[in-house]
């Protein structure tokens, strides 16, 4: 192997090692954005149903 390779194939898996990071913290992300909005409409769920819920020693 000739140490222009060397380097070309260094230089190559270094870019792949960036674009596998940005895209691992992207997906990160997304999760991250899932998980609040699951969360949200959960809360808000229970928001609007809570005043519905009757007093279960009511009947």
């Amino acid at each position: 192997m000739r140490r222009s390779d060397m380097h070309q194939f260094l230089d190559e898996a270094d870019g792949i090692g960036l674009l596998l990071t940005r895209n691992i913290e992207r997906a990160a992300s997304l999760v991250s954005s899932f998980k609040q909005v699951a969360v949200d409409r959960a809360s808000s769920q229970r928001r609007r149903f809570g005043p519905r819920c009757r007093d279960p020693g009511k009947h």
